[in-house]
């Protein structure tokens, strides 16, 4: 299985569309904007800085993640 996920171009993305100030949510994290920047960049992030930032922009990019399996991988998720 090839990986072609790039979480850090996920979230610029989701940034871009939604007019969010990286500014501010690297403030929110409590990072400074260049680490933040160099985070961006990146294809992984770890799964607790995920959350938070899931968290702080009421998004679930985790979802937008396992949208992005085959439908026929199993998961924990309870139906609506």
């Amino acid at each position: 299985m090839k990986n072609t996920l790039h979480v850090g171009e996920l979230l610029q993305n989701y940034l871009k569309k939604n007019n969010v100030s990286k500014a501010a949510l690297s403030r929110a994290l409590g990072q400074n904007s260049a680490n933040f920047e160099a985070r961006l960049k990146q294809s992984w992030i770890r799964t607790d800085i995920l959350f938070m930032i899931s968290q702080l922009l009421q998004h679930n990019f985790f979802d937008d993640i396992g949208a992005l399996l085959p439908k026929e991988f199993s998961s924990n998720k309870v139906a609506d």
